[in-house]
């Protein structure tokens, strides 16, 4: 999909619409959050009113279809410009009914207020969805949602913690109209930016379409039927369950309105918190376990008023309520930025705006019912003669069973590629991999180079196997050093996904002389079997660091069919250091039927030291006494007459019989005689010695070998003479 603007074009147009985001999260909490709510409730509100009260909150989602028709003639920006400005103008009667006196002339006119913001909004919000989304594209469209709830929230926060003060003690209701007063200008304030947004054309249906039948299209589409059959619930959960909590404070825990709005600023706490969080785990996640995840922590927000005593002091009260505001916010905000990366994941661009109306008419529909449902309830309850505290005790168990069915009925969503709940659960409570998180989304920010690389090499250290797609896809990045740190980080994870793990062997098979090699390596390391047909291939190309790295990545796969392929680079390669990769490897696989070839090896002429030391360890490994032998010829490659004593010494202790031992010992002599001519030609006899190994009990096959070798004339190197009489005496 091709993006709608380009990279600078969109951080321009995100920059517009936070400062927008910002001023108008601080207007939408002053005229239609708690304050309305505890104005309500000042003038005498029943809880029926109130329900219907919250309900309208819903209802300006009927009149999205009308947002539509106007959309069809004129912009997308300029429909949103216009019913945002409608609904903050519309607000208007409920600062006159913060000052009537007569109580059912301010009720009526603050029902007729906040009537009026809903229609206006719900006409304007058609654009809502089709610029967020269009503002979305790219990688990190979960990580730019929630920046989007982070800023509202922290604009929010920022507001009821004003309006708790002001509110201190019993404010008289003049005081409600100054800041009811103060949200409308603020709203207005704020759309001097939405203007300044580019138009969503690609989001634009197409002519000829309708709201009906897009809709009556995605819902023959399981994913996007299941969605909405949980998102109507869940907004009939919200409708009940969240919209009540301040009636809740003030009615069963009679709480002050100060304290009210104080609860409030909790949850707006909690929308900032969620939203940092999400902003991290979204995009590396998935939207769906985070969609069940949260919606099991609002159901724990609501234990506490399903449960908690009459019996609870005030103080302890508070700390409670406080709990409870934290948490069921973080629980919802949480399911809401989730679920709308969720939708947007599901929906295709060119039915974006029509389902938009969807989405937000089962918004509605929800929420609505579930407000006035809770309404009625709560009337219900009380009429039932039940007093509000254990009313409320009832009403949220209830609430509590629908969370739950919520949460079954997720069960049934597709992933899109996203983790499990378990494994989602596992690193929302690491903070390894939310250090991780925390890194990838600073190393998305960075336009420097060496800044990229320090984050890149934090992420390999960091441990969490949950960066490897955002480290892998570093990969194709044109610059080598940068694509040298994503391999070294990707070889310090644990544990490779399938996904890695085709990129791995993407790079074997495409970057030849450059950081195949590492690929190569890595696959090796990780076990990655499906690699093999790319190792084999990487034995025959030119670059000779791919082709050791390849040879040792078979050896650790166990691909015996490879061991032929990799003897003939012991025999053949000219290069030192592939001889040694392929030694090594051969060492790894431990057949014995490779030290023919390695013996071979070592009387190629002159071969360097560094490269005959590696064949006898090699062969000293593959014939079981590399552990012991490993110490003795360390000594003896620093200093031949040390290391020859110690084996002598060894010679004593383990053989008891003292004919055997001065044969032994005599052998040992005519390898390693005491003038120098050795060292120049073959004139060193090692015959005694191999008459001694083929005499022996040990592996007659090896014996063989070493026997051969040793009255090979061309085969002079003395660490192989060594070798062969400590193989002799360490295989008793």
């Amino acid at each position: 999909m091709n993006p709608s603007l380009s990279p600078s074009a969109r951080i321009a147009a995100r920059r517009n619409f936070d400062r927008f985001n910002i001023f108008n999260a601080s207007s939408f909490v002053i005229v239609a959050g708690s304050l309305i709510t505890l104005l309500a409730l000042r003038l005498g509100a029943s809880a029926s009113y109130m329900g219907l009260l919250n309900a309208l909150t819903y209802v300006s989602f009927f009149f999205m279809p009308l947002g539509k028709r106007l959309v069809e003639k004129r912009p997308i920006v300029s429909i949103y410009f216009g019913g945002w400005m409608a609904r903050t103008l519309l607000t208007l009667p409920v600062v006159l009914a913060a000052l009537v006196a007569d109580r059912g002339v301010a009720l009526a006119l603050l029902f007729l207020g906040v009537a009026g913001f809903n229609v206006a909004r719900g006409v304007g919000m058609i654009g809502n969805n089709p610029v967020m989304a269009n503002l979305a594209e790219g990688g990190d469209r979960g990580a730019f949602i929630s920046r989007v709830g982070i800023f509202a929230s922290l604009s929010a926060l920022a507001t009821n913690l004003v309006i708790s003060l002001a509110l201190g003690g019993e404010p008289a209701t003049w005081l409600y109209a100054v800041l009811i007063g103060a949200g409308i200008a603020i709203g207005i304030i704020s759309l001097i930016w939405l203007k300044r947004i580019p138009e969503p054309e690609a989001y634009r249906p197409e002519a000829g379409s309708g709201i009906l039948k897009t809709f009556r299209l995605a819902m023959r589409e399981a994913p996007y039927r299941r969605f909405m059959a949980i998102y109507l619930l869940l907004n009939f959960t919200a409708g009940m369950g969240r919209s009540f909590l301040p009636v809740w404070a003030k009615s069963a825990w009679l709480q002050g309105d100060g304290f009210v709005m104080a609860l409030s600023f909790i949850a707006s706490l909690a929308g900032v918190v969620v939203g940092l969080l999400s902003r991290l785990v979204l995009d590396r996640l998935g939207a769906k376990p985070l969609f069940a995840i949260f919606g099991f922590i609002a159901l724990l927000g609501f234990a506490p008023a399903i449960l908690m005593p009459d019996s609870v002091g005030p103080q302890a009260a508070s700390f409670v309520l406080i709990a409870v505001f934290f948490v069921t916010a973080f629980g919802f905000s949480g399911q809401d930025s989730a679920g709308q990366t969720y939708y947007f994941g599901i929906v295709p661009r060119e039915r974006t705006l029509d389902l938009a109306v969807a989405y937000f008419i089962a918004n509605g529909v929800g929420g609505t019912l579930g407000s006035l449902a809770g309404g009625l309830a709560l009337d219900g309850l009380g009429l039932a003669g039940l007093d509000p505290r254990d009313s409320y005790r009832i009403f949220y168990g209830a609430v509590a069973i629908l969370i739950i069915v919520s949460m079954l009925m997720m069960r049934k969503l597709v992933r899109l590629g996203s983790a499990s709940i378990r494994e989602s659960v596992g690193a929302l409570l690491s903070l390894r991999d939310l250090r991780a998180f925390d890194l990838i989304s600073r190393l998305e920010r960075s336009g420097d180079q060496g800044e990229a690389l320090a984050l890149i090499r934090e992420l390999g250290r960091s441990g969490s196997a949950r960066s490897q797609r955002d480290i892998a896809a570093y990969l194709s990045s044109p610059r080598f050093e940068i694509r040298t740190e994503a391999l070294l980080a990707l070889e310090a994870l644990p544990d490779l996904d399938s996904t890695t793990v085709a990129a791995l062997r993407h790079e074997v098979s495409a970057r030849a002389d450059t950081t195949g090699y590492i690929a190569a390596r890595i696959l090796g390391k990780r076990g990655a079997l499906e690699a093999l047909p790319d190792l084999r291939a990487a034995l025959l190309v030119a670059d000779v660091p791919l082709r050791g790295s390849a040879a040792l990545a078979l050896a650790r796969l166990g691909d015996t069919d490879s061991i032929p392929a990799i003897e003939e680079l012991v025999r053949r390669a000219p290069e030192p250091r592939l001889r040694i990769q392929a030694a090594g490897a051969l060492e790894r696989f431990a057949s014995r039927s490779s030290l023919p070839t390695l013996v071979a090896a070592l009387s190629r002429d002159d071969p360097p030291a560094f490269v005959s030391d590696e064949l006898v360890l090699a062969m000293a490994s593959i014939s079981g006494i590399g552990e012991e032998f490993w110490p003795l010829y360390e000594e003896f490659s620093t200093d031949e007459g040390r290391g020859l004593s110690l084996l002598g010494l060894m010679a004593a202790e383990r053989i008891p019989d003292p004919e055997r031992l001065a044969t032994f010992e005599g052998a040992l002599r005519s390898l390693f005689p005491a003038d120098a001519a050795c060292h120049d030609g073959p004139t060193c006899d090692g015959s005694a010695l191999a008459r001694l190994l083929l005499e022996s009990d040990h592996d007659p096959a090896i014996a063989l070998v070493w026997a051969d070798a040793l009255l090979d004339t061309r085969l002079d190197y003395r660490g192989f003479r060594f070798l062969a009489a400590a193989w002799w005496l360490l295989g008793h």
